[in-house]
């Protein structure tokens, strides 16, 4: 009987020392490949977002902070080539609130924008099981950083070689045409969406992150007729009062910048394609730079990488615009 005791002994002994073994082993590697900021830790949803990261400090002047319709539908370097200014759309698919402010907070140690554009739609993002995943995957990474941290794999290997920034600054092209062919029920309506409060909590800690900062806030809503309608609209707006902040919703001005569901999305009314993109980028380009007075970077010496970036970006947007 004593040794049967003695011999459990010895396995949960073994069992806890591998264990512990193992979790000093994660703590050594992490040390080599703990990024500097925590919003670096990259997967495939998230590296173009955060190679905003690879960008000169306080080079940025302008950052769209949201989902998939901020990548989709907005695209920086369009921006520059025709105002000069520089911005960066610090986004991902499925991002929620919580995630842009944690982003937001990494971002600041490094950049110091003239505005912030918050993207509104990732306020009613409500599929139970992707927040869970989400929420779940965050828990996870602030735990054991390395599992999420692949881009700081790669440069560990590759013997620190830096990463080349990206040409897009985030924007992710598309050139694909599926037109929106339903009827949009946009009826107006007193009725407003009844925000989850884990989504308006965040997202107005980030206004008040900006306030603090002295960085200017303006509310955004990228084209899109799927998912958006009059109470959204009502939702958003009564954030916009009660922070004293603009509110954009772009599907209301869609003729003021020459917008067409027929040619301007990429998968039927939710997402924009390159055509739609530019059209967006044009309008936002000219409203923030008369609304906040932001210079051209043109001709500064500090910022000659935007004039190879862009010669590289519009090169690309050729050579995939022509593509069969």
């Amino acid at each position: 009987m004593d040794q049967e005791k003695s011999n459990r002994i010895k396995i949960i002994v073994k069992i806890v020392s591998f264990v512990l073994v193992t979790i000093a082993l994660i703590g050594v590697v992490t040390l080599f490949l703990h990024p500097e900021h925590a919003a670096r830790y990259s997967d495939e949803r998230s590296v173009e977002a955060n190679r905003i990261f690879d960008e000169r400090e306080n080079s940025i002047d302008v950052i769209f902070l949201g989902h998939s319709g901020v990548y989709s539908g907005i695209s920086p370097m369009e921006i520059y080539k025709k105002y000069g200014f520089t911005s960066y759309d610090f986004s991902q698919a499925r991002q929620l609130p919580w995630e842009s402010l944690e982003m937001l907070k990494a971002v600041l140690k490094v950049q110091k924008p003239a505005v912030l554009v918050l993207e509104t739609d990732q306020l009613f993002y409500d599929a139970g099981k992707n927040i869970a995943e989400s929420f779940g995957r965050s828990l996870v990474h602030n735990f054991v950083p390395i599992l999420k941290n692949h881009v700081a794999w790669k440069d560990w290997f590759n013997k620190g070689k830096k990463r080349e920034r990206s040409i897009t600054k985030g924007y992710k092209f598309s050139k694909d045409v599926k037109p929106f062919k339903g009827n949009k029920n946009w009826k107006p309506t007193d009725k407003a969406y009844k925000i989850k409060k884990s989504h308006l909590g965040p997202f107005k800690d980030i206004c008040d992150l900006c306030k603090e900062n002295d960085i200017p806030v303006l509310l955004l809503e990228v084209p899109s007729t799927k998912k958006w309608d009059y109470s959204k609209f009502n939702a958003v707006k009564k954030i916009s009062e009660e922070k004293g902040l603009p509110f954009i919703d772009m599907n209301q001005i869609l003729e003021e910048f020459g917008f067409d569901w027929e040619t301007d999305s990429r998968d039927k009314g939710d997402h924009l394609n390159y055509s739609g993109a530019v059209k967006v980028s044009d309008y936002l380009g000219k409203y923030l730079q008369d609304t906040y007075g932001l210079v051209s970077r043109k001709g500064d010496e500090k910022y000659a990488s935007w004039e190879e970036d862009l010669c590289k970006y519009e090169k690309m947007i050729e050579r995939e615009v022509n593509k069969k």
